[in-house]
C-alpha cells in the first residue's frame, strides 16, 4: 500500500476550525512535494493536463466549479477512487476534493450532544473509510455528490449498528499503552480479529488493528511509516469500520 510522501505534517486538532485548518496544512506540504508530483504523474488520469503539483490534479477533478456535469472532472475523480484503495496520496486528493461539501454537512445536520468539532471528527473519519472502499465499478457516475452522500448516510442516517455485540473493545482500547492493555481482553480482541480475517478482513487492516492493540500508539506507527498521526487514526477507524460492517454481514 502506497502511503503519503514527504513525511508528517501536524498531529491533533481537537476543535472544528483547527481540523480543517490542519487538513489545508497538509494539502499545501502535499502541494509543494515534488515526489508527490512524479507519484500523480503516474497515475493515468485521462486527461492531458501537465501535472506539476497536485493543485493541477484537484482542478481536475472538478474542484471550485459549479454543478457537477463535467464528464471529463467525474473520469477524472472515478479514477482516483480507483487508486485510493491502495494510494492514500490519491485517497488525499479525492478527500481534498470533497472538503467543501465535508465542511457543511455537520452544520445542516443536528445530533443530540454531539459539538460540531465532534462532527467534523466523525464526519472526515467516514469520508476516508468511504473513498477507500468505494465501489466505483458500479457507480462511477456523479462520483463527488455519491461520495457525499454515503458519508452523510454513515454518520448521520445509518441506525446505530451492532458492534458492541460483536467487538467487545471500543476505539479507545486501539489507544492503550501495552502495560494497560487487559490480557482478557485482549484475548478477547484477538478472536475477534481472527474471526473477521476469515470473513475477508484486508491483512493490512488487520496487521494495524493488531498493532494498536498490542499497546504501539498512533504517533510510534505514523513516525515508523512516515506519515502523519492522523492518517494513521483515518486508518484505524476505516479498519474498525470494516470490522463492523463484517460483523453485520
Amino acid at each position: 500500500m502506497r502511503t503519503l510522501p514527504c513525511g508528517p505534517s501536524v498531529a491533533s486538532f481537537p476543535s472544528r476550525s483547527q481540523l480543517f485548518g490542519a487538513l489545508d496544512v497538509e494539502w499545501q506540504r502535499l502541494v509543494r512535494c515534488p515526489r508527490a508530483a512524479r507519484l500523480a504523474a503516474t497515475w493515468q488520469l485521462g486527461t492531458n493536463t501537465r501535472i506539476a503539483t497536485l493543485d493541477d490534479v484537484l482542478i481536475a477533478t472538478g474542484y471550485g466549479r459549479l454543478g457537477s456535469a463535467d464528464s471529463s472532472a467525474d473520469t477524472v475523480l472515478r479514477r482516483l477512487v480507483e487508486l485510493a484503495v491502495d494510494d492514500e496520496l490519491a485517497a488525499r486528493v479525492v478527500l481534498q476534493r470533497i472538503i467543501p461539501g465535508l465542511r457543511r454537512m455537520p452544520t445542516r445536520q443536528r445530533v443530540p450532544g454531539a459539538s460540531l468539532a465532534e462532527l467534523d471528527g466523525e464526519v472526515v473519519g467516514a469520508a476516508w473509510t468511504v473513498i477507500r472502499t468505494f465501489p466505483v465499478a458500479t457507480r462511477g457516475r456523479f462520483v463527488a455528490a455519491q461520495l457525499l452522500r454515503d458519508v452523510e448516510y454513515r454518520v448521520f442516517r445509518l441506525p446505530k449498528r451492532r458492534l458492541a455485540t460483536f467487538v467487545p473493545t471500543a476505539a479507545a482500547a486501539f489507544e492503550r499503552p501495552a502495560a494497560e492493555v487487559d490480557r482478557p481482553a485482549a484475548d478477547e480482541l484477538g478472536q475477534v480479529l481472527d474471526e473477521a480475517g476469515r470473513a475477508g478482513l484486508h491483512p493490512d487492516d488487520m496487521a494495524l488493528l493488531r498493532r494498536l492493540a498490542g499497546g504501539t500508539s498512533t504517533v510510534d506507527l505514523a513516525r515508523e511509516q512516515s506519515v502523519t498521526d492522523r492518517m494513521i487514526r483515518y486508518r484505524r477507524a476505516a479498519a474498525i469500520d470494516r470490522v463492523r460492517e463484517l460483523a453485520l454481514a
